[in-house]
């Protein structure tokens, strides 16, 4: 499946996509506007690959991962340190003093 990426949010035909696996800071918290600025300077206006099952939703976002040349965007948040592997149970900004450890 290949999204071309628009506007404020990552779209699918009116759908948000929500990054599968990672976590970025919240609005407003330290790094927000850094993973902010990464993710719209290396996705805005492509027209990108995305993985996921399309039946696999987070409220009203689809939850997929984006490849950019078939590598994982998310993998490269978490190699700048713009984000951190998400598992189940991790809350919202918990522990980003540990991130990239």
């Amino acid at each position: 499946l290949y999204v071309t990426i628009l506007g404020r949010r990552r779209t699918f035909h009116d759908t948000i996509i929500r990054f599968k696996d990672v976590d970025t800071p919240e609005r407003g918290k330290p790094g927000y506007y850094d993973a902010k600025g990464h993710t719209y300077d290396r996705l805005m206006g492509m027209t990108i690959k995305v993985r996921g099952d399309h039946t696999e939703m987070n409220g009203d976002r689809w939850v997929a991962i984006p490849l950019i040349d078939g590598q994982s965007f998310c993998q490269e948040l978490i190699d700048l340190n713009l984000a951190r592997r998400w598992y189940p149970g991790i809350k919202p900004d918990e522990g980003w003093n540990n991130i990239g450890q």
